[in-house]
């Protein structure tokens, strides 16, 4: 699956960071988040047979 997160729930989606993830892995670690700042993640499944739908945003602040 891939995950994308940016700190604008508005932007294009070709401006989000895109994070693969490879394999069945149920958790990934993002590294280098800002303290204290509000990102949204999207997560889209992909499989030999092409990308599943992209999910709605969902926010998460970063502890100060």
């Amino acid at each position: 699956y891939i995950i994308y997160y940016s700190t604008d729930v508005n932007a294009e989606v070709h401006d989000w960071v895109v994070e693969p993830v490879v394999g069945n892995r149920l958790t990934h670690q993002i590294q280098g988040l800002t303290l204290d700042t509000a990102y949204y993640f999207k997560i889209q499944a992909r499989n030999s047979k092409g990308m599943g739908p992209m999910s709605d945003a969902v926010q998460f602040r970063t502890p100060k």
